[in-house]
C-alpha cells in the first residue's frame, strides 16, 4: 500500500510540474501578445 501511494505522488508531482510548465509559457505567450498590442 505505501508503495502504491509512492507512486502514486511521484505521478501527481509529474503532473504538477508539467501543470506548471504549461501555466508559465501561457503567461509567457499572453505576455507577448499584450506587449506586440501596446507598441
Amino acid at each position: 500500500m505505501a508503495i502504491f501511494i509512492f507512486e502514486l505522488n511521484i505521478v501527481n508531482f509529474d503532473i504538477y510540474k508539467k501543470g506548471k510548465v504549461y501555466i508559465f509559457k501561457l503567461l509567457y505567450f499572453i505576455t507577448i501578445i499584450i506587449v506586440k498590442i501596446k507598441i
